[in-house]
């Protein structure tokens, strides 16, 4: 009986290894940075890539927020924030994010009309010594 249950206990650890294999490394990340050039706060910013949903609760005027992701599969992005204060919920998609080796860093900059200008620059590797 312990034979089978160290076993059947080995095969779900290879299970588990083999349909999370990716998610094991700690590689290079995408970073999207979010800027706040509104005049006024934003609350409860959603930013989608691809197929993941990233939350910050409140940008304050001026600040900046940056947030690691990782794509599996090539997507675009969707912002969706509400402003401190006033109604509505402006929102704002387009970009694109691609799956794969390159990573790059993407700003998004929250304008006072809710308009987002968005621009990408390719994240260098680490010199290996």
């Amino acid at each position: 009986m312990k034979r089978i249950l160290i076993f059947v206990l080995m095969l779900v650890a290879a299970w588990y290894g083999w349909k999370h294999y990716k998610g094991f490394g700690s590689g290079p990340t995408n970073e999207a940075v979010i800027e706040n050039s509104s005049g006024r706060a934003i609350e409860r910013v959603r930013l989608t890539a691809g197929d993941q949903t990233y939350v910050r609760e409140v940008i304050e005027d001026g600040a900046k927020s940056v947030i690691p992701f990782q794509v599996s599969k090539d997507g675009s992005f969707h912002l969706h924030w509400q402003w401190r204060g006033k109604e509505g919920e402006p929102e704002w998609s387009g970009g694109a994010v691609a799956a794969g080796p390159m990573v790059s860093r993407h700003h998004f900059q929250v304008m006072p009309d809710g308009g987002v200008v968005w621009s990408t620059e390719k994240i260098e590797a680490p010199a290996k010594p």
